[in-house]
């Protein structure tokens, strides 16, 4: 029996569907700063990393858990969800495909969860200040990442490119190096 070169059964009718809709989203991506596109960069990937199994849509409710060492995007709230699980914080998946959370009083009083976090944004600190960017951060094509995330990394890389070329911030940052040096 031949391996099945297509397992998740994504044909190129889908990828070219959701490529065009990210590229609808360029259209209407806003002007940023390198701060705001360093955090929501953060952010994005934070949720991204996490498991789903759902095409998220902008502007609707999402949350996140954390719950045996993983993270977990779901549709259900608090209140709906069944597992024990730690809410991190409701997420909103922005129309510039960037997403934002916020934290949930549980997850703020959560020690061992700021913890993690603190080491994530640590990593990802060295990362961009060592020559990392834009384009060091974003995952490249991996098999492992699922169809959704894989199509959501490259149109969150695509809008936040975008973002920091209609601000003006390419002559002052470049999109591989992160911040120039004066």
């Amino acid at each position: 029996m031949s391996k099945n070169p297509n397992p998740q059964g994504k044909g190129n009718l889908p990828v070219l569907r959701e490529l065009s809709k990210s590229s609808a989203v360029l259209s209407r991506v806003l002007p940023k700063k390198w701060e705001q596109v360093s955090r929501e960069l953060f952010t994005s990937l934070f949720v991204l990393e996490s498991n789903f199994r759902f095409q998220p849509v902008s502007e609707q409710e999402y949350w996140l858990y954390y719950q045996d060492e993983d993270f977990c995007l779901s549709l259900l709230s608090p209140a709906e969800k069944l597992k024990k699980a730690l809410p991190v914080g409701k997420c909103y998946l922005q129309s510039d495909l960037t997403w934002s959370l916020e934290l949930t009083d549980e997850a703020i009083a959560d020690r061992n969860l700021q913890s993690l976090l603190e080491e994530r944004q640590e990593r990802f600190a060295e990362k961009l200040a060592a020559k990392g960017g834009l384009d060091e951060l974003l995952p490249h094509y991996q098999e492992s990442i699922p169809f959704t995330q894989r199509v959501m990394l490259f149109a969150l890389g695509h809008s936040l490119r975008a973002s920091l070329e209609r601000s003006g911030e390419k002559e002052r940052y470049t999109l591989t190096s992160g911040p120039a040096s004066a």
